[in-house]
């Protein structure tokens, strides 16, 4: 992302996506439900908010993205896979990575570049809601700062929000 090179302490930001497995939360079916629309809700809230600043350095093809996050969020079927992994047994987290793992896997085996670099974004939104989950509705779920200056070393860079 940035050419040359860089003499720093190396950042890696958590990533709670691959470790869903692992969580087992111990509320009710109900609860999680809940839990997980009020998290789509918030990040829903997060997209809107990062495509309006956005707006005044991105063109309208580049601020489609935005609008195709929402979207996926929005949409019932997505809500009503998660849903549906919930009441089968998975925790909220789990569903909602399992989803996701259900909407990138094709994405991803894809020859078109394009497709491909969109699962990165849409494993992105499935990064945050379960962040969201798991660590509560800080302002950078799944994110912790830095204190000192740094390298930032991730697989992929979100497109937005991105850190300061």
């Amino acid at each position: 992302a940035s050419p040359g090179i860089a003499w720093g302490v190396p950042f890696l930001p958590k990533n709670t996506f691959e470790d869903v497995s692992a969580i087992v939360l111990s509320e009710s079916k109900d609860l999680q439900i809940v839990r997980s629309n009020k998290a789509v809700l918030g990040l829903v809230g997060e997209i809107k908010a990062a495509k309006a600043s956005a707006a005044t350095h991105l063109n309208a093809n580049e601020l489609a993205i935005f609008d195709a996050y929402d979207m996926i969020l929005a949409h019932d079927t997505f809500q009503s896979q998660v849903i549906d992994k919930i009441n089968a047994g998975r925790s909220c987290p789990q569903a909602i990575g399992d989803v996701m793992e259900e909407i990138t896997d094709p994405l991803l085996e894809s020859d078109d570049l394009y497709l491909r670099e969109r699962a990165f974004d849409i494993q992105d939104i499935g990064k945050r809601l379960i962040s969201r989950l798991v660590e509560g509705d800080s302002e950078q779920p799944g994110l912790l700062s830095p204190t000192e200056p740094h390298i930032l070393v991730t697989h992929t860079l979100p497109i937005f929000d991105p850190i300061s």
